[in-house]
């Protein structure tokens, strides 16, 4: 059982047809070196025809920050949406079922963000082909290389996506 101690991060993830793929994200987000009552996972399976969800139910059942929410396809921003709907943590990250993470890194980015009074985190991602392992990152928020600027600077220098 969660004790009651304020919900730091909550990661979202929509999950469509990717079977191949949650686990691999799942077991990257469980070992992670966060207190589980410190972050949540949320996942919200859009009518996938796979069975990603059952392997998402299994790491629910032993892992009790996660939690699955399951609605006919919509797309992935409504899946998105559904997300941000329950989601309680101060901080958001949005990753896609087939994304992971190193180990030991949220801690690290939640120091970050702490240390800096961030509200917003952006930093660069690697993309791996199939079958190639993911190399390891920095092991602590010192040896990250920082780019500080207030919200009017990074639009200005990085343009509004919408």
């Amino acid at each position: 059982k969660l004790t009651k101690i304020a919900m730091k991060l909550s990661i979202l993830i929509p999950l469509y047809n990717k079977e191949k793929y949650i686990e691999r994200c799942l077991k990257s987000l469980v070992t992670q070196d966060i207190a589980l009552n410190e972050y949540e996972i949320i996942i919200v399976d859009d009518g996938s025809k796979d069975s990603g969800a059952l392997i998402v139910e299994n790491y629910a059942e032993k892992n009790p920050n996660i939690q699955l929410i399951t609605q006919q396809n919509q797309g992935p921003s409504a899946a998105r949406n559904r997300c941000l709907e329950v989601a309680k943590g101060d901080y958001l990250y949005f990753l896609d079922a087939d994304d992971y993470l190193v180990s030991n890194v949220l801690n690290s980015l939640l120091e970050l963000v702490a240390q800096h009074d961030l509200e917003i985190l952006e930093f660069n991602t690697k993309q791996i082909t199939e079958g190639k392992i993911l190399e390891s990152l920095p092991k602590s928020a010192q040896e990250v290389s920082l780019n500080i600027m207030d919200g009017i600077t990074y639009v200005a220098e990085y343009g509004f996506r919408n």
